[in-house]
């Protein structure tokens, strides 16, 4: 007799009626144990862990009436805009204009079921990602065309108003056409200064010859917790560079797959996280190789300060077909704090033997010389660690080809260092 596994109530019960209605997603997420420390994925989080399971939350309601000003949101250069609040679409703050190649209708369950398998299992087994399947409504499907050239921003926002203990579960879907190509900002922004928990899932289908530049700028209010899931599936000759930077939520977690299933690809997974007080900021991430004649590269930075704490896990998996591989992956960390602690942990499994694949990670602080030598010249303490700073974090900065969010990026770090 099989023994019953224990679900975490105050997570499960705000979206029960919806997970009622999908009865086989249900049933795999009821057979799902939730992570604890012991799980390898979760080891430096298990407090976080308790914690959440211990808290109770509610299903939002969108606050109404809200203005586009009312948000926050951050002036990004954009040519259409896609507004979730609390989770839902909104469609008098969204702005699609006639004339694009682009395409956005309500999310469903027949849409998912299309997609590829390597897309569709990224996240077989994950407990938060089986929770959005389950338990997810009122998501969005962003079709891009082959007319498309780039030359303009879809911003996504999602908005969490901040009600009292309100858990969301968003959802969106991205298919890029054929030789399309898509520049996306993702924000995530908190309101409120409530308890609340989010868990995202973003599938981004990269069609064959597309390209994608995807930045994701995450700024949740400090009480909240944002568990974060992305599966990137690229096709023949697909191009998809994604820089996400991490700045707000007490727990935020990002989980990141990217199946690389076609050659002559570029993929590159690229993160800033920025941590204080008592944030802690966990990013995993995986790079299947599963075609030869691929490219993929990783520079993951984090910034510590406080009694914050950032954990980087990335793996390179080549697969043993996959040859005439490149794939490149450094994760540095500054500790700003003698509180602060980064734990890093990068993996390479290579089962192909024509390939060119390194990893490395550092932890360091700040160096005692360079900050006596800006003091000498008359500038303040202050001044210099976020001179020094911001000099770290740069090299992630200039990756982002969207100069109005790199801006933005930029001032997020000021204000999360000083």
């Amino acid at each position: 007799m099989n023994e019953r596994i224990e679900q975490p109530e105050g997570l499960v019960a705000p979206f029960a009626s919806h997970i009622a209605g999908r009865s086989g997603r249900a049933d795999a997420l009821a057979a799902l144990a939730f992570p604890r420390r012991k799980h390898e994925d979760w080891k430096y989080v298990g407090a976080q862990l308790r914690a959440l399971k211990g808290k109770t939350f509610v299903a939002a309601e969108a606050a109404p009436g809200l203005s586009l000003d009312a948000l926050g949101l951050s002036a990004i250069d954009s040519i259409a805009r896609l507004v979730f609040i609390d989770g839902a679409p909104s469609d008098t703050l969204s702005s699609i204009p006639d004339g694009l190649d682009l395409r956005v209708s309500a999310l469903t369950d027949a849409a998912l079921a299309e997609r590829p398998e390597a897309l569709a299992t990224s996240f077989e087994g994950d407990w938060f990602a089986a929770l959005n399947e389950a338990g997810w409504s009122g998501g969005s499907l962003l079709e891009v065309g082959k007319n498309t050239d780039g030359g303009g921003v879809v911003h996504v926002a999602f908005v969490s108003t901040g009600g009292a203990s309100s858990a969301t579960l968003p959802r969106l879907l991205v298919r890029a056409a054929r030789g399309s190509k898509l520049q996306l900002v993702e924000e995530h922004v908190g309101l409120g200064e409530a308890e609340t928990f989010a868990s995202p899932f973003i599938e981004v289908l990269v069609g064959e010859n597309a390209h994608v530049d995807h930045i994701k700028i995450q700024r949740a209010s400090v009480t909240s917790h944002h568990v974060a899931r992305l599966a990137v599936h690229l096709s023949e000759g697909a191009h998809y560079r994604s820089t996400t930077a991490h700045f707000g939520g007490a727990f935020s977690r990002q989980d990141v797959v990217a199946r690389i299933d076609g050659g002559n690809t570029t993929c590159e997974l690229h993160g800033l996280v920025a941590v204080s007080g008592r944030q802690v900021s966990d990013t995993h991430s995986s790079m299947d190789h599963r075609k030869a004649h691929s490219f993929s590269d990783q520079l993951h930075k984090c910034v510590v300060g406080g009694k914050g704490h950032s954990v980087f896990n990335g793996k390179i998996f080549v697969r043993q077909d996959a040859q005439q591989i490149n794939a490149f992956q450094l994760n540095r960390n500054l500790l700003t704090s003698l509180g602060g602690r980064a734990d890093t942990k990068p993996q390479l499994e290579i089962f192909a033997d024509d390939v060119k694949c390194t990893h490395g990670a550092t932890i360091g602080q700040l160096d005692a010389e360079q900050l006596f030598y800006l003091q000498a010249r008359g500038v303040t303490p202050e001044d210099a660690r976020g001179m020094l700073t911001y000099a770290f974090a740069a090299e992630v900065l200039e990756r982002v080809p969207i100069l109005s969010a790199r801006s933005e990026m930029a001032r997020l770090l000021a204000e999360a260092v000083r």
